[in-house]
């Protein structure tokens, strides 16, 4: 039997964030308005010892009549293991990787638990929705500020009795919104400027809505049309004319000095794209998210691999005091064009590629400074223990140990149903997390992570 174990890095001493605001540019998350159900994802009370014979030896004992019997176990994972309370695996999980990357027992002053990285995945869905509210201002024109109409797009569902920012299982979420968002300017007694300019963007719509078939533009709705690269002259250069499928509205003005009516050869038609609706369901996308976040039992639903990637940055930067730094990326998943998993699965694969791919699993395993991170069927947790064995007619027996809820370990998952699972979905992929040494900084110098978000959010829980 091998022990897979880190070596232990000397602890600094460690302040844990503090909370940060639920309410950014004019989102209000209210936790206390956030629904909870029974029975929500989270490990129990049960203390955290394990018997490790019977944990890792099939029914408690070394199997007889097989060949090649080998277990190999984290004791720095299962050291370093912290409890899911709530259903946020994403944070739990992350906590647990970075505890056994630097050597922390999940009761040592300087050990991540849960709430540590919930606290970070605010930070980032907080800036996410500041970046995308000033980009939408801009695109709206000067003088816009967002901040109203999200205000009252959140009274509108508290007045419907409904919990901002999140929608009941089933109903159509963007139809919602932006039939939404039309009453609400419609009904508009402030008179602030965000209200009057989607007063204007709404009345293009119309228009366009009115106009007789020959006479509207070539949009195929199908959504993915951009009208910047149709051509100008092919438009009436007096017509306000909106993309309904694209989500923009698009309004030709003449060149300064050009009379209206003239002909296009006398000077270029300059196009005016009014992007709304797809960076404002990025805004509303977010903003579900940090609300999840904020409930009594926070939620990481909002979140996919990407949201894996972006709390290993942050932790990084924010206890880079301790000299390492953490380092999340893809390591096995389902074969796809542009994919950047580093073994990659097929339905066809033969046996000797599934030999070769466990081991590889296997090998990586083993290295002191990686730990796996398996995204399982709606649940992330980390890979504890493998184990392998020909039985007596010889068949391989291939398996891990992880958990298919909460973090406790006490699952084992042979490792063809791993395989189904990453070749299911792309979604479902074995991240690894690595540690690299990094020149220590001082902690009150809290750096800002780098941000990656190219990676649509996805639910997993």
């Amino acid at each position: 039997m091998e022990v897979s174990s880190s070596t232990p890095v000397a602890p600094e001493p460690m302040v844990s964030s503090d909370p940060v605001s639920i309410k950014v540019d004019g989102v209000v998350a209210d936790p206390k308005m956030a629904p909870e159900k029974d029975g929500v994802e989270a490990d129990t009370q049960d203390n955290f010892e394990v018997d490790l014979t019977n944990l890792l030896l099939p029914d408690g004992k070394f199997p007889l009549g097989v060949e090649g019997f080998g277990v190999w176990y984290s004791k720095r994972v299962l050291d370093g293991w912290v409890k899911q309370h709530s259903p946020a695996c994403a944070a739990a999980s992350v906590a647990t990787a970075w505890n056994a990357l630097l050597g922390f027992e999940r009761n040592e002053e300087d050990a991540l638990r849960q709430d540590d990285v919930v606290a970070l995945l605010k930070e980032c869905l907080e800036s996410r929705i500041r970046r995308r509210t000033s980009n939408l201002e801009q695109e709206l024109g000067d003088g816009i500020e967002l901040a109203p109409l999200i205000e009252a797009f959140s009274a509108s569902m508290i007045a419907d009795g409904m919990v901002p920012f999140t929608w009941p299982k089933g109903q159509k979420k963007k139809k919602d919104t932006f039939k939404r968002i039309r009453d609400i300017v419609e009904a508009d007694t402030t008179g602030a400027p965000v209200f009057g300019k989607m007063s204007e963007i709404f009345a293009a719509d119309d228009e366009t809505a009115a106009m007789p078939e020959g006479d509207a533009d070539d949009s195929d709705g199908s959504g993915d049309e951009d009208l910047a690269d149709q051509d100008p002259g092919a438009h009436d250069e007096q017509a306000v004319k909106a993309s309904k499928s694209s989500g923009f509205a698009v309004m030709f003005f003449p060149m300064d000095g050009q009379a209206k009516g003239s002909n296009a050869d006398n000077g270029v038609i300059r196009p005016q794209h009014v992007r709304w609706k797809k960076p404002f369901m990025d805004i509303i996308n977010n903003a579900s998210g940090l609300a999840k976040l904020n409930r009594t039992r926070p939620s990481t639903g909002f979140f996919g691999n990407w949201g894996i990637i972006e709390a290993a940055k942050r932790i990084s930067a924010r206890y880079q005091h301790h000299g390492y730094k953490m380092t999340a990326r893809t390591f096995m998943g389902k074969a796809t064009r542009g994919t950047p998993a580093e073994i990659k699965l097929t339905s066809k694969d033969t046996a000797g590629q599934i030999s070769t791919q466990w081991a590889a699993l296997r090998s990586t395993f083993l290295d002191e400074n990686t730990v796996l991170l398996f995204h399982l069927t709606n649940h992330y947790a980390l890979v504890y223990a493998v184990r392998e064995w020909r039985t007596e007619e010889g068949e391989p027996v291939r398996q891990i140990l992880t958990a298919r809820r909460g973090q406790r370990p006490k699952a084992w998952i042979d490792f063809t149903e791993v395989r189904h699972i990453m070749t299911k979905w792309t979604g479902y992929k074995m991240l690894k997390l690595v540690r690299t040494r990094v020149k220590p900084q001082p902690q009150e110098a809290e750096a800002t992570a780098p941000h990656s978000e190219d990676e649509a959010p996805a639910t997993a829980e």
